[in-house]
């Protein structure tokens, strides 16, 4: 549709519509010297969709920023925000962040479908012995479980997968999140609110206070909050949470690293998840193609002798790839691994333990996936990369 033929207004409303109806991710509005750039997020890849003239740039992030409720005399700070629309008989939320750049300011909607997150831990793609561990962990009644990974991976999914597992009318269950990003029935959910003092450390303290039985917390970034999460796992709860790093046994290592000593670990945690999200090879295009032997040999594989690669075809944009899919892995923390956690434990000391102990990594997942082809080599590659 071009801008020039409808009103401002229904043509943002058409974009909104489509990426909804395309199940993207997110829509950024990028204002230029001499055309507004709009693209869309799709299975973590960033698509363009439509150039307008600059004429219409600031008429169209006024548009979002009234949606969104954002003052526009104020122009040159950063903004975040919400609104919701209706789509097809049903309500999605859409996030609003607005950032200032040199030709005015760039505006990206983080779209929150709950029909598109709605996943138990059932169809969430862990392999079944992970599925089963995970199981016998959630049914502990106190604990610290982390999920763990960068940004995008796909933990807050994980986390709600969890919730929506230990969700009963017999347990109250509270949450700290930074922010709500989708609402869970039957779940108290309350997002923070670092400006009026209210941070993820003071909000566990303050759930303590509501006789909870299982409490989430969004993330662990400092000290404060890492040991409120751990006081609450000793004193008879359930806590989930996330941290930042980039595989499983390296949440151990951070966790000492932030000061926590080594015997709340020991005395707390349960098992830790790691995971990435990788792109899914499109059906109507992939092909397989057969690897020589030093090609093998360099990738440390010798049970397969082809893969499978990606060409494009219309059906997946000539990308190659349609949806994402996890890789996991889970670290149980029984006793022989707790035996070595100290405060002069290495890294490499602890994997070799963890190996012993049944831990399948982050790469041996991915190499599992390569060899039944449900990913290429580009997204075989990147997981080792991430992962050393």
């Amino acid at each position: 549709m071009e801008i020039s033929e409808t009103r401002i207004v229904d043509w943002i409303d058409t974009i909104i519509s489509q990426a909804i109806s395309r199940c993207v991710s997110d829509i950024h509005f990028e204002p230029f010297a001499d055309h507004l750039r709009v693209r869309m997020r799709k299975d973590g890849i960033l698509l363009t969709v439509a150039s307008v003239s600059s004429d219409h740039s600031s008429q169209i992030i006024g548009r979002l920023q009234v949606l969104a409720r954002i003052d526009t005399t104020q122009k040159r700070v950063a903004h975040d925000s919400k609104f919701i629309v209706r789509f097809q008989e049903r309500y999605v939320d859409i996030r609003v962040s607005s950032f200032p750049v040199v030709h005015g300011q760039k505006v990206v909607l983080r779209i929150l479908d709950t029909l598109l997150h709605n996943i138990s831990l059932n169809s969430i793609g862990f392999e079944q012995s992970i599925h089963d561990q995970l199981l016998m962990l959630l049914n502990q009644r106190n604990g610290l479980i982390i999920v763990t990974g960068p940004t995008g991976s796909g933990k807050t999914t994980t986390l709600y997968g969890c919730l929506r597992y230990l969700n009963s009318v017999d347990q109250n269950i509270v949450t700290l999140e930074d922010p709500v990003e989708y609402s869970l029935p039957g779940i108290m959910q309350s997002p923070i609110s670092s400006d009026l003092g209210f941070t993820f450390a003071q909000g566990i303290r303050s759930i303590l206070r509501q006789d909870p039985d299982v409490v989430m917390v969004g993330e662990i970034r400092d000290y404060q909050t890492a040991r409120a999460a751990i006081e609450a796992a000793l004193t008879g709860h359930l806590v989930l949470t996330t941290l930042h790093t980039i595989d499983a046994p390296s949440a151990i290592i951070r966790l000492m690293d932030m000061g926590i000593e080594p015997y709340l670990l020991r005395g707390t945690l349960l098992g830790i998840i790691g995971q990435r999200l990788v792109k899914k090879m499109c059906v109507s295009c992939s092909v397989f193609v057969s690897l020589s032997s030093i090609e093998l040999q360099d990738l440390g594989l010798s049970a397969i002798h082809d893969v499978i690669e990606a060409r494009g075809c219309d059906a997946c944009n000539n990308v190659g790839y349609a949806g994402r899919l996890g890789l996991f892995e889970l670290l149980v923390c029984n006793d022989s691994l707790k035996a070595v956690i100290d405060t002069n434990l290495s890294l490499s000391l602890l994997k070799k333990v963890a190996l012993k102990n049944g831990w399948v990594s982050l790469i041996s997942d991915a190499q599992k996936k390569l060899e039944s082809h449900t990913i290429d080599l580009k997204q075989y590659y990147s997981i080792i990369q991430n992962s050393m």
